[in-house]
């Protein structure tokens, strides 16, 4: 694929074979030419904001839209310079571009009707190869290539398009790599995405072109190396004799079993599974002419063994295991702490909480009926830049509005810089305790939508216990010191996690009489039909809303007779209480397995209070109806999903829709009626993830066998759990993908399911400010300066953070804006702060950005006088020991690069004075130095 930049569109042009050589030199001529010949005047300036955030003045038009926050203007040089001014005073940075004319602009006009007499005697070609185009119309028209004069770039879209369209590695071809940084920054968020340059500026050509390459070697282009080398006058030559010094530098490989790892494995299974003989002989080259039945017996074993082991190592369940927390945990800063008006007491035990372990509380009541609103005016009112250290959210301990002001706090706190913690009451059903509430549960499902979707803005959950607040806990879990974002306050703190579950020993069920199947005609209810009916099931009753005018209602009923199951297909809104009763009283169902489904995707962003109701109706509405008027049954089998238990980017409806389905399945197995809720993971075949294989692979999440979920789904009922996760997951591919906007210990008991990033980010802290709470003070200054200098070494290819000078300059050490850009990526992974894309050169040295990071972490030191203080108690021991000791325990070098000096500003012709001093006069010595030699 390929996407040109302006003139560069007519390179991209020539290549995919739309335009001859000549044709394409007699098009770029006539461009050049016509626009020399256009009056001077006009000026372009580029400016660092997103597009919909621009107002253009009159005379400046928009000329290129190069990423999420990087468009140019191009115009009548004054009314440039009029906005200039305007938004250089707004805070906003502008470069005004060298250049002759303002092109794509709307003085680019007397020329296009000369140039349409080009363009128009020229001859095109359908592209051979595909071009995704930056401007409108077909590129291989005339018309196309004079609108393109004109109209503004387009580069943004175009790179996005291409990334739909599967393309996750970009190369560009220019003088510079600023399209590559403006590519990265318009994919920011996808991490299989690879962009390279093949050139740099102010660099060897030759050196930055092979740069390019190995970037782009090690990201899974593939090469003719003998092109490459042979065109340069390469040859081979031999190894050196001697042994090679083991440093790695190759990317550590792929675990196996990955989502890519299937190949043999599977064509084995797979003929297995089919009993092909012949299949399984040739793949284990074995002859089995003389054993012929005995190996089809053997293939029949093998099958079953095969089914119920897969079945049963798809089977995942929470767990909840102990946290330790300091004696005295310490919170900083200003806190929100939000009310309810029925739980104002249990917000002043929080207040009281955060205030004695440091932080500064304001207790605000809240009205559900308008919380919106008054949350939006709370935000509008504050007059602190940074607004709160954190928020602290009670509004989830009433049942009814949890979900919607969960909603409503997301929405308005998303562009604060802050941290939103949730508390409920009695929300996740710990063994032993009551069945949880509705809208708390539902408001954890929710949450976890929250973690992906805001990474930077989301704290966590916190289930308070059903009295008192765990003062200790509460403050250790606000601080970020036990790294858990989902815990449950009791008489010790209680995280949340995903484990496997133990194997069934019980025969799977199997329904027996009448089954009602909801959903039962669309893809997911038909299979479960056949699935009963080839069980043995008598009698099936198919209820969705269009009933028997469902698509391919009558041949599942007629294929399902033909499998020995009386079949009915009916009609039934489940929404609405007296059709269910209707429907229950006529067909007197002995099992009840709820699969119909529901839509409603959107990011929380985009949400309403409406879209969450009309998911609750279409997923929750009905089951609960179902569960209130259904007599005595053998098996109640909800149809749940794993955006409930570990949330979903764009799913936050529907996780709080599926988390009520949890709900109910375990509010009736508190009662003592049969109830299991299976939330699945994507199926393969016909159904509701149909055409998104490739994409969840990426992600780790594989597509289920529809009879190995059925298989486990009978497995599940049998062993009476009333909830259960069932999923095919590469972990270790889906945990770096879960992790790689924020940590999380959710998946930490799973084998690969602590992810890790390579050997150089594994040790790397996700979140910064936790990391530097646990360590005294003075140490948090370098601390921070070693992880920017080891994070510039990993970007620059240096072996380690000790190569970097904390005050060179991220431009002399050889930073460009792609680069730069990759910094900005690493630093967010690993310290969990939100920087933005320019932070390398607002803040241009190691040490500026590391003063920079502990400021953002909001944990201000204490005073200088407490350091003086510390300074002055490390002083006088080192003043007790003479220098030579110090250099025969090989503490002097450590100790100067404590100083800030370097080893070699103490030079070997003083060594032996240097050995002669004691301890305070060491440290003048060096002070007088200064660094300078």
């Amino acid at each position: 694929v390929l996407v040109g930049h302006s003139v560069g569109e007519l390179a991209a042009a020539h290549c995919a074979g739309v335009l001859s050589l000549d044709d394409a030199c007699a098009l770029v001529s006539a461009r050049g030419r016509l626009m020399d010949a256009l009056p001077a005047g006009g000026a372009m300036l580029a400016v660092e904001l997103a597009e919909e955030a621009l107002v253009l003045p009159d005379g400046v038009d928009l000329a290129a839209v190069n990423g999420p926050a990087s468009v140019t203007v191009s115009g009548d040089a004054e009314a440039v310079a009029g906005l200039e001014e305007r938004l250089r005073g707004d805070g906003v940075r502008v470069k005004r571009l060298a250049v002759s004319h303002a092109f794509h602009s709307r003085l680019m006009e007397p020329m296009l009707a000369e140039f349409t007499a080009v363009a128009e005697s020229l001859t095109y070609h359908a592209p051979q190869i595909p071009v995704l185009t930056t401007a409108p119309g077909a590129i291989d028209t005339p018309g196309y290539w004079v609108g393109q004069i004109r109209e503004p770039v387009r580069f943004a879209d175009a790179v996005r398009r291409a990334h739909d369209a599967g393309v996750t590695r970009f190369l560009e071809l220019g003088p510079d790599g600023v399209l590559s940084a403006q590519a990265g920054l318009c994919l920011a968020g996808h991490s299989e995405v690879t962009v390279v340059p093949l050139q740099r500026s102010g660099s060897d050509g030759v050196g930055a072109l092979f740069a390019g390459i190995a970037g782009a070697h090690v990201a899974g282009v593939r090469f003719d190396w003998g092109e490459v080398l042979g065109s340069l006058g390469g040859h081979v030559v031999d190894l050196p004799t001697y042994a090679f010094q083991h440093q790695r530098y190759w990317p550590l490989p792929a675990s196996a079993g990955t989502a890519d790892g299937q190949g043999a494995d599977d064509a084995f299974w797979a003929a297995v599974r089919g009993g092909d003989a012949d299949a399984v002989a040739g793949l284990l080259s074995i002859d089995h002419t003389e054993d012929r039945e005995q190996l089809d017996d053997t293939l029949a074993k093998l099958a079953g063994w095969h089914d119920l082991y897969s079945s049963q190592s798809l089977r995942y369940r929470e767990e909840w295991q102990p946290v330790s927390v300091p004696v005295d945990p310490v919170l900083v800063g200003n806190w929100l702490v939000l009310a309810h008006p029925e739980h104002e007491a249990t917000a002043a035990d929080c207040a009281e909480a955060i205030r004695r372990s440091g932080g500064t509380p304001l207790v605000q009541v809240v009205d559900p009926a308008d919380a919106a609103a008054e949350l939006r005016q709370l935000v509008e009112n504050s007059s602190s830049g940074r607004l709160w250290a954190g928020v602290l959210s009670l509004l989830g301990l009433a049942e009814d509005t949890a979900v919607t002001t969960g909603l409503a706090l997301v929405q308005t706190l998303a562009d604060t810089d802050t941290r939103l913690w949730c508390a409920t009451r009695g929300a996740v059903g710990l063994p032993g305790e009551e069945p949880p509430g509705k809208g708390g549960h539902a408001l954890w499902a929710l949450g976890r939508v929250a973690a992906l979707e805001h990474p930077y803005l989301w704290g966590g959950l916190i289930d308070l216990p059903m009295t008192g607040v765990s003062d200790a806990s509460l403050v250790a879990v606000l601080s970020g010191v036990t790294a858990e974002d989902q815990v449950a306050l009791r008489d010790v703190p209680l995280a949340r996690r995903l484990v496997t579950a133990p194997p069934v020993t019980t025969t799977p069920w199997r329904p027996q009489g009448t089954l009602l199947i909801t959903g039962g005609t669309g893809a997911l209810g038909s299979r479960i039909a056949r699935w009963a009916a080839l069980g043995g099931a008598t009698r099936l009753v198919l209820a969705g809303r269009r009933g028997a005018a469902a698509p391919g209602a009558g041949e599942l009923v007629t294929e399902l007779t033909e499998l020995g199951a009386e079949t009915t297909v009916v009609s039934c809104d489940l929404a609405d209480r007296d059709a269910v009763a209707a429907l229950l009283a006529e067909h007197s169902p002995n099992a009840v397995v709820h699969a119909a489904g529901v839509g409603g995707l959107g990011r929380l962003s985009e949400l309403t209070e409406e879209d969450l109701a009309a998911a609750q109706a279409g997923k929750a509405a009905g089951a609960e109806n179902l569960d209130e008027l259904c007599g005595d049954l053998d098996a109640f089998v909800l149809f749940g999903s794993v955006a409930a238990v570990w949330g979903g980017a764009g799913q936050g409806a529907y996780a709080a829709a599926n988390a009520r389905l949890e709900n109910l399945a375990l509010r009736r197995a508190a009662r003592g009626a049969p109830a299991t809720c299976v939330a699945f993971g994507a199926w393969g075949g016909e159904g509701m993830a149909e055409g998104a294989d490739t994409e969840l692979a990426r992600r780790g999440v594989l597509m289920m066998e529809p009879d190995q979920a059925l298989a486990a789904m009978a497995d599940a009922v049998a062993d009476t759990a009333p909830t259960v996760t069932v999923a095919d997951i590469d972990w270790p591919v889906f945990a770096r993908t879960f992790t790689s906007s924020r940590p999380s210990s959710l998946l930490a008991r799973l084998e690969g399911g602590a992810a890790s990033h390579g050997a150089e980010e594994a040790a790397a802290p996700g979140d910064l400010r936790t990391d530097l709470l646990a360590l005294p003070q003075y140490e948090w200054s370098d601390t921070v300066l070693d992880l920017v200098r080891a994070q510039t070494a990993l970007v620059l290819g240096h072996p380690h953070g000790g190569d970097i000078k904390p005050d060179l300059a991220f431009r002399d050490l050889g930073f460009d804006s792609l680069t730069s850009v990759e910094m900005r990526n690493r630093l967010t992974a690993v310290s969990g702060l939100s920087l933005t894309a320019t932070v390398v050169f607002d803040y241009p040295t190691p040490a500026e950005l590391a003063e920079h990071l502990l400021e953002e972490c909001g944990i201000a030191p204490d005073s200088d006088e407490g350091e003086a203080d510390e300074e002055q108690r490390v002083r006088a021991a080192l003043a007790t020991v003479p220098t030579v000791r110090l250099r025969e325990a090989g503490l002097l070098e450590p100790l100067l690069r404590l100083a800030g000096k370097k080893t070699d500003d103490v030079g070997e012709p003083t060594a032996h004075a240097v050995d002669e001093l004691d301890g305070e006069a060491l440290l003048k010595l060096v002070e007088a130095n200064d660094g300078e030699h």
